[in-house]
């Protein structure tokens, strides 16, 4: 495994910026550098241009996105990855380039360039940098599965989940979270291909994973309120209300609806899940828990 120096390009916090220390050193040595005099130098202080240049562009690129200015945003990260073009260590810097862009497009769902800028900064990836290679193919099938390409999104879900199942056990320890998280989403593609069992699974490897995965609850209760398992619907909600009250808005309707189909006796359970839905800022709830209730007047 290569080393890693900080994930900044010129000096710029950039996700996905995997090179060789050396190689990197190289391009700010100056003439009459010493190591042993000056010390180990610094990759925050670059001597290329083209990487200062390339991470003060990044850096302009987020501060117009957090001021919601799209065009100057775009233009910069555009101007960044030609930058990086220029750079000497220019395929392991362009990954960091196209990354940052792919996450702005993935931000705005404009997920078809989204994808083109994810393949792309796969392709410059160093081969045996496998997290990044990882985080990147999960953000792709992401977008993939907003796109419908059900079938090329799944693909990218199994490759990012293989390289976190190949990591040491100590390395997969912190990664519980993480691999809930893609498992539970491998199965939303799953259930949008009809197949069911295979997203149970999916969702069933996730909650065993990592069972404070609040989305992993929600999705399997999604797959069995589809296929009309309400009591097992009803448990999974419920089990995801009390990981996180404050949040569990759509989980309170959801259990309601499936409460309605447990017979009579659950109505009035059901009409308190859609007050709490309600009180949690879904109207739905409003409205459902006023009809409900008055029914249950009649």
């Amino acid at each position: 495994m290569q080393a890693r120096v900080g994930d900044t390009i010129g000096g710029v916090p950039v996700v996905g910026d995997d090179f060789d220390v050396d190689e990197y050193i190289k391009s700010f040595e100056d003439k009459g550098w010493d190591p042993e005099r000056d010390g180990p130098a610094t990759p925050a202080k670059p001597r290329d241009p083209e990487i200062v240049r390339a991470g003060k562009l990044i850096e302009d690129a987020r501060k117009k996105d957090a001021e919601d200015d799209d065009e100057a945003a775009e233009e910069a990260y555009d101007l960044a990855i030609e930058a990086l073009r220029r750079t000497r260590a220019t395929k392991k810097l362009l990954s960091a380039g196209y990354f940052a862009r792919a996450q702005f497009w993935e931000k705005r769902r404009q997920d078809g360039s989204a994808v083109r800028d994810f393949t792309r900064a796969i392709k410059h990836l160093d081969k045996n940098n496998t997290q990044d290679r990882a985080e990147l193919l999960f953000h792709r099938a992401t977008c993939r599965h907003r796109l419908q390409q059900l079938k090329s999104a799944l693909g990218d879900f199994d490759k990012a989940i293989g390289i976190l199942e190949a990591l040491p056990d100590e390395r997969r320890v912190g990664n519980t979270a993480t691999y809930a998280g893609w498992q539970t989403n491998r199965g939303l593609v799953l259930a949008d291909m009809g197949n069911y069992t295979a997203a149970l699974a999916a969702h069933d490897r996730a909650i065993e994973a990592n069972p404070n995965v609040t989305v992993a609850w929600s999705n399997r209760a999604g797959v069995y309120e589809h296929l009309k398992r309400w009591e097992e619907a009803t448990r999974d909600y419920t089990r995801r209300i009390e990981l996180n009250h404050s949040t569990a808005g759509n989980a309170y309707l959801h259990r309601g609806f499936c409460r309605l189909h447990l017979g009579t006796g659950a109505r009035e359970l059901a009409i308190s899940d859609m007050v709490a839905a309600c009180e949690l800022g879904l109207d739905f709830g409003c409205k459902n828990a006023k009809a409900l209730g008055k029914e249950l007047r009649r």
